[in-house]
């Protein structure tokens, strides 16, 4: 995994109503191809999930594990 630019980048947007986090193009157009990006979301209530974004091309794809 390659870390992203250290930049300020807006990461995420949250749909309450859905239960959704979207990540924001800005965000996902500064993956760099063919490389894993690593994130962890921590939530007010003490949870925290990784979210794994893999983009190669013009396909992003993300998974949990």
């Amino acid at each position: 995994m390659l870390p992203l630019s250290s930049r300020a980048l807006p990461l995420r947007t949250q749909d309450k109503a859905k239960k959704a986090i979207r990540l924001t193009p800005a965000f996902l157009d500064a993956v760099k191809g063919d490389t894993r990006v690593k994130l962890t979301f921590h939530f007010w209530s003490g949870a925290t999930t990784t979210y794994y974004v893999t983009k190669s091309g013009s396909t992003v794809t993300g998974t949990t594990s």
